[in-house]
């Protein structure tokens, strides 16, 4: 039977000395880590590796535990230690947390590189000079890296619990089964094991997307791995068991809030808003990447230094939908996506400061009309106000021709002369432009204006690991 190393064994007596830590608790973590044989074997290893170090009460209510990669900590809460009020303790839930935030720390490494790999997404993207800075790509792979790590914790937690009652089984000359995996902590193994109570007794199966060895315990393989993400990760949550700082977040999206503000960070560094010159378009899918805006707030969406909005694009739809990103460090509220604002014209409105521009744009598509033997329409109106923005956006003044590309897919309002190596172009989809209404250009013109007003910029810290590397607590 293995037993902790002495290195080990200071890590767990130090426990017994922390604040409000009383005798019977580190008492019953030693019961603990003895009664499973996968435990020892994980703790020895993680102190030995230098990715424990402590062991400390827990303080986040709205956690069942936690792992500090910058101090290569583990945080328990002292009330999953206390005794009964009648009865004997039940290791159970002590066991599966300290095997989930055990393997986080042994994982510490892996993550940390895919921030850094992050991080060069990042600034590759921000320095595009394509028009359209499309951040989907990397925060979803920035989230896509930690549901790896939790569901490696999600299976080190089944071991451990797993490896607990082969040895109680053992210890009576009995072999262990689901079922009594299962029981020994049915909360957290209900992602591992269906019940069937349709028949008496009950059947307790592994579920489909996973499998273990005779013995019980599981691999990290690459299908235990996605069942795990999907089973644990991908799992909706609500308040009060989820995530975050109201406790009603799921991994995605608490995972998420920390990528968009890195993303923006980069995006606003390598982008300081220059007078004259049209900044790139900040874009995401967010219904790709399971998030929502509202749980990205409340999880505390920070944008760093710089705390004004952020418009983007949200590619979820068709056309993009502008909205912007508000800065909930502090507050962790949600904003609207489209608060009341002071009344803009549309850029059809003669009181509208680019009503001209979109006449004259207008006139241009006309004439494309009659090339086609088509009559204007609403179509015609909405090209038009889509091609405003985009000559907005280039740096064109005026609009004097518009022209179609052979298979009509794009329309280019044209600055000067049509044969002139001299002249301007902007281009717009011409299916996207014709459904985009006047009113969605005229909003577009006006976050596009907005984003032209001259900001102070603050470099990004450089995404150092052991700083900025961020587990989610273990949810309850």
């Amino acid at each position: 039977m293995p037993t902790l190393t002495p290195e080990a064994k200071a890590v767990v007596d130090a426990f017994g000395t922390q604040p409000g830590v009383t005798a019977p608790q580190l008492a019953n973590l030693r019961a603990t880590l003895a009664g499973s044989p996968a435990l020892i074997d994980e703790i020895n290893t993680a102190v030995k590796d230098g990715h424990l170090k402590h062991i400390v009460p827990l303080t986040n209510p709205h956690a069942g535990g936690e792992y500090a990669s910058t101090t290569q900590s583990m945080h328990l809460p002292l009330k999953m230690l206390d005794n009964p009020a009648s009865g004997s303790y039940n290791t159970g839930e002590a066991t599966y947390v300290l095997g989930h935030e055990l393997q986080h720390g042994l994982n510490r490494t892996t993550t940390a590189q895919g921030i850094v790999d992050f991080s060069n997404e990042l600034t590759a993207i921000a320095k595009s000079p394509q028009h359209d800075h499309d951040y989907t790509v990397p925060v979803g792979k920035f989230i896509a890296n930690y549901r790896r790590d939790e569901a490696g914790a999600e299976i080190s937690g089944w071991n451990a619990v797993a490896g607990a009652v082969s040895q109680e089984a053992a210890a009576h000359g009995k072999t262990a089964t689901i079922e009594d995996v299962y029981k020994k902590n049915p909360g957290r193994m209900s992602n591992f094991v269906d019940v069937d109570s349709s028949s008496f007794p009950p059947k307790y199966t592994l579920k489909p997307n996973l499998e273990v060895k005779p013995d019980l315990s599981m691999e990290a393989s690459a299908k235990n791995l996605e069942g795990m993400g999907k089973n644990f990760f991908d799992k909706p949550r609500g308040a009060p068991s989820g995530l975050g700082p109201s406790g009603n977040s799921d991994y995605p999206n608490y995972y998420g809030a920390s990528a968009i503000g890195s993303a923006v960070k980069f995006e606003r560094f390598y982008n300081p808003a220059t007078p004259g010159k049209t900044a790139p378009e900040f874009s995401i899918n967010m219904a790709s990447l399971h998030l929502s805006a509202k749980q990205v707030a409340e999880n505390g969406l920070n944008l760093g230094p710089n705390k004004d909005v952020m418009p983007y694009l949200d590619k979820s739809t068709t056309p993009s939908t502008p909205a912007n990103f508000r800065d909930s460090s502090v507050t962790h509220t949600y904003s609207p996506t489209t608060p009341p604002v002071p009344h803009t014209p549309s850029l059809d409105q003669s009181t509208h400061p680019d009503n001209a521009l979109y006449r004259q744009t207008l006139d241009a598509v006309h004439k494309v009309d009659a090339q086609h033997h088509r009559t204007p329409d609403q179509s015609s109106d909405n090209l038009a106000a889509a091609l405003v923005v985009a000559a907005r956006r280039d740096g064109l003044s005026q609009v004097n021709h518009v022209v179609l590309s052979d298979d009509k897919s794009r329309a280019f309002a044209v600055q000067g002369d049509l044969s002139s190596p001299f002249k301007q172009m902007a281009q717009v989809q011409t299916a996207q432009a014709t459904q985009a209404s006047v009113a969605q250009s005229s909003q577009a013109w006006q976050q596009q204006a907005a984003q032209e007003k001259p900001q102070a910029q603050a470099m990004p810290l450089q995404q150092d690991p052991s700083q900025t590397q961020k587990h989610a607590p273990t949810a309850h």
